[in-house]
């Protein structure tokens, strides 16, 4: 599947991080949420210095959850999501609304 990227020029990081997702895993952004997303302070290079490195997770309608790392890929000299793993969910993550809301944006219930 060919996924395009958004020109460097008009970038946001929420559609980097769609084009990036649909890449990797195939999912369309109404099977998934993300959460936890932390900027890492670090700019991408090049034409992407307006955006910076980001971490985080995402949870699948299926109730997969992944760990995931937005940074450079210095062969395809590119953003790429440089770790892609699987996560198990931590049972504290219960008491997080941010969590709990991107469960119920997939529609997971509780």
């Amino acid at each position: 599947m060919a996924v395009e990227y958004p020109a460097p020029s008009s970038l946001s990081a929420r559609a980097l991080l769609a084009a990036l997702v649909q890449d990797r895993a195939g999912w369309l952004p109404d099977d998934y949420a993300l959460f936890f997303v932390t900027s890492e302070g670090m700019s991408l290079p090049g034409a992407y210095g307006a955006l910076e490195e980001a971490s985080g997770y995402a949870v699948h309608r299926h109730g997969d959850v992944v760990s995931w790392w937005l940074g450079w890929n210095p062969n395809l000299e590119r953003p790429a999501l440089t770790v892609w793993e699987p996560a198990q969910p931590q049972p504290r993550w219960r008491d997080s609304a941010e969590y709990r809301r991107a469960r119920a944006l997939v529609g997971l219930g509780d």
